[in-house]
């Protein structure tokens, strides 16, 4: 690997990146994890020298703008190591869609700084999706190269589970519930990655798009995420042989139905399905006026911009939101 150090910039993308250039080469099993940082702890010395010991063929830090040690030396210390600084605070699923833009592996672990490193060497124990990257026209969990992603059971920091394997559920007719299930056998569907963390298929993702970065709200972005997967025949699934443990509790999921509510409505749960395309119906509208608790000409603005993008989409989806469910043995009058 060239250690030759060197900063680069992004400014359409809104950040640079420090450290040595990309590895050479695109083998199928090159691999990054990219790290994202939060709270106090910024000296990631012991995480940073866990990782480079694992067959990770590079490091990606993803830090604030103003990040109180020397990355420059910090980068130097640990070759593998390259730094992503961003310009100014972004949420979480924009810097992963940033890091993964720059990751050079097929596959990328995505975590935080505040997980224990001893858990991470169970990460050796995941199987990486095999195949071929083409994609058919059959898409389901059995289907390997559809695997969008694959999460982690996640531990608090007391070594008990979370409840991160989620569904969706109907009730009452037309009312989105989602549900915690319990774990069971080695691969079972999820509805999203919670807290981001997982182990994606870089060509998968590019496909998706991405994180939507119109959502503000990580709970809403994510659910998003997993709904836009699943709607185009992408699969993410929880393996319960992995497991991560946080060295501190993650912050509660914030799921009031705010202003990033109105995207994942609109994208998600009042999209229909019609013979072999997605659509967004003109009559949608006026549900939608009434549910997003904004003026007549905002809400259209936000509709008439998610019409385009549905419209754009169109063959890429395989079904509507109602049809996911059925991955999910879950009574609809919860």
């Amino acid at each position: 690997m060239n250690t030759t150090h060197s900063t680069s910039e992004n400014e359409e993308e809104g950040y640079s990146v420090i450290g040595g250039p990309r590895f050479a080469g695109k083998k199928q099993d090159e691999s990054t994890v990219i790290v994202l940082n939060r709270g106090s702890k910024i000296h990631n010395t012991e995480l940073f020298r866990s990782l480079s010991e694992m067959d990770f063929s590079e490091i990606l830090s993803v830090e604030g703008p103003t990040p109180s040690y020397d990355t420059e030396s910090r980068t130097r210390v640990f070759p593998k190591l390259r730094v992503l600084q961003t310009y100014v605070s972004q949420p979480a699923g924009t810097l992963v869609n940033m890091a993964m833009q720059e990751s050079s592996g097929a596959y990328a672990l995505v975590i935080w700084n505040d997980m224990q490193p001893g858990s991470l060497v169970q990460y050796r124990d995941m199987r990486k999706p095999e195949g071929k990257t083409e994609r058919t026209e059959q898409a389901g969990p059995e289907n390997e190269k559809h695997i969008l992603c694959t999460v982690p059971v996640l531990l608090n920091r007391q070594g008990d589970n979370i409840p991160v394997l989620k569904a969706p559920a109907f009730y009452r007719g037309s009312n989105l519930r989602i549900v915690s299930l319990p774990l069971t056998g080695k691969h079972s569907p999820t509805l999203y990655p919670f807290d981001y963390v997982g182990w994606y298929r870089k060509e998968n993702f590019q496909f998706l798009g991405g994180f939507d970065p119109r959502i503000a709200n990580s709970y809403w972005q994510k659910l998003d995420f997993g709904f836009r997967a699943f709607l185009w025949g992408e699969r993410i699934l929880l393996s319960s042989r992995w497991k991560l443990q946080y060295e501190r509790d993650p912050e509660p999921e914030d799921t009031t139905p705010d202003e990033s509510y109105r995207y994942f409505y609109l994208k998600n749960l009042a999209l229909r399905f019609e013979g072999d395309s997605g659509n967004l119906p003109v009559s949608r509208f006026f549900p939608f006026l009434f549910r997003s608790g904004t003026g007549f000409f905002d809400s259209l603005r936000v509709f008439q911009e998610i019409r385009s993008w549905v419209k754009e989409n169109a063959l890429r989806f395989r079904q509507d939101a109602r049809s996911i469910t059925e991955l999910w043995d879950i009574e609809e009058n919860l």
